[in-house]
Parts: structure tokens; sequence; C-alpha cells
């Protein structure tokens, strides 16, 4: 991996963390910051936005979103 950063973001709307890595991919592809808003959280769309070229088409990324369970009793 060329250049990888990682990025956590937390939305309180659906009480999850997502977890995402980018890096400078080798040839270029798409702007993940094209990506539709649904399924892909602003975190992975938005994670080292900029770093890999003007136009995006460089970077890649990959995610990973979990929900942490509340363990207070009640």
């Amino acid at each position: 991996m060329i250049g990888a950063r990682a990025c956590i973001g937390f939305d309180a709307a659906t009480q999850s963390y997502t977890v995402a890595v980018a890096w400078q991919g080798t040839a270029a592809t798409f702007s993940p910051a094209s990506w539709p808003t649904a399924n892909n959280p602003a975190v992975a769309r938005n994670c080292a936005l900029g770093l890999y070229g003007a136009d995006d088409a460089m970077r890649r990324v990959v995610w990973s979103s979990i929900m942490v369970a509340s363990l207070t009793g009640t």
C-alpha cells in the first residue's frame, strides 16, 4: 500500500463506528467520493480525500462498520 491512511468515524443516528483505510492505487479508476451515499458512510467516501492526485481517481478505500452493544443493566 502506497501512503496508507486510516479514518475512524461515528454515526450517531445508527450508533455505529466505521473504520476506513485509504491508499494510492497504481492506475486511475474513479473517485470514491462519487459513490452514492446509501450504504457508503461519509468517513469512507471522504477518507484521505484529495491526497492522491488532483482528480482523486488514484485513491482506493476499504471500510468496515460495526455497532458496539450497550451492556448497561436495566
